[in-house]
């Protein structure tokens, strides 16, 4: 398998899942058809051309999971998957221009890593003619996001003939040079200019933290170890099995207020003291 991921990032039903089994020929991958989500976990497929493709939870998903729950959970997917190399394709419809949308996804990314816009491909999905202006929305949620101007990402668009049911007439008959120029490609020539762009970015490279459990040895992420219970869920326990008991660590100080006389007796009375037994009820009280 490849060293080098690339996670699809985009709304519930831009077409993700579709993008990974055009880039990877893989008929298994499920495929929505809507606004509701088939993917509910991450999940990884290895394609053709030396890259592995991840299909994850959209960024602002149809069930209603928090931001911080998905933005979570893929960091520890990739740290559980041990990907150390990665690039990304954001893909978006022309008309997703709700900024609160693209912010949350610009966001998903970033969070990934902060050098990771240098390994960014934008696709804008079924544009019509000026793929500058609709691809505005992702290119400012991404100055927004970095507060710098100008982060260079490069940008594609197209429109499937073989995804839509039925391309205009005059359009089939086109060269590729002629169909290119208003977006309309087929599934085979729209794979290899995914894979071009791909290949002509750097990859970001992953860091994870590891650290070693003192008590376990387990070595792990301290943020994604959830199965680390030795640590997390740590209880005192008695080695021979005796219900453990808390004990004052120091020398035993009386509780009781100075002004009462300290009795001291044994509190189960199934012990008997070996020499002459000593009342211990106060004086005060009939014997």
């Amino acid at each position: 398998m490849s060293e080098v991921y690339v996670l699809l990032v985009g709304s519930t039903g831009v077409g993700k899942s579709a993008h990974v089994r055009l880039l990877t020929g893989d008929e298994k991958v499920k495929v929505s058809d809507g606004a509701k989500s088939c993917t509910t976990e991450m999940s990884i497929y290895t394609g053709s051309n030396g890259y592995n493709y991840i299909d994850t939870v959209g960024a602002e998903d149809s069930e209603n999971l928090s931001d911080e729950f998905v933005l979570n959970q893929t960091q520890r997917d990739l740290y559980k998957a041990k990907v150390k190399k990665m690039k990304i394709i954001w893909i978006s419809n022309p008309n997703e221009r709700e900024s609160s949308t693209l912010q949350k996804q610009a966001r998903y990314i970033g969070v990934i890593d902060k050098d990771i816009w240098k390994s960014v491909l934008a696709i804008v999905k079924q544009p019509s003619v000026d793929l500058e202006t609709e691809s505005q929305g992702i290119k400012t949620a991404i100055k927004e996001y970095c507060k710098k101007p100008d982060i260079p990402v490069p940008v594609i668009g197209y429109r499937n003939i073989d995804w839509v049911k039925s391309a205009p007439k005059r359009i089939l008959p086109l060269s590729f040079e002629d169909r290119a120029e208003e977006y309309w490609l087929y599934s085979n020539e729209i794979h290899d200019l995914i894979i071009q762009k791909l290949n002509s970015l750097q990859a970001t490279e992953l860091y994870f933290e590891e650290k070693k459990c003192q008590k376990c040895s387990l070595v792990g992420e301290p943020r994604f170890s959830d199965d680390v219970k030795c640590h997390l869920d740590a209880k005192k326990v008695h080695k021979n099995g005796v219900e453990p008991k808390q004990v004052h660590p120091g020398e035993k100080q009386p509780i009781h207020d100075p002004s009462h006389k300290l009795e001291w007796y044994h509190p189960d009375d199934s012990l008997h003291h070996p020499g002459q037994a000593e009342k211990f009820h106060d004086k005060a009280h009939s014997q």
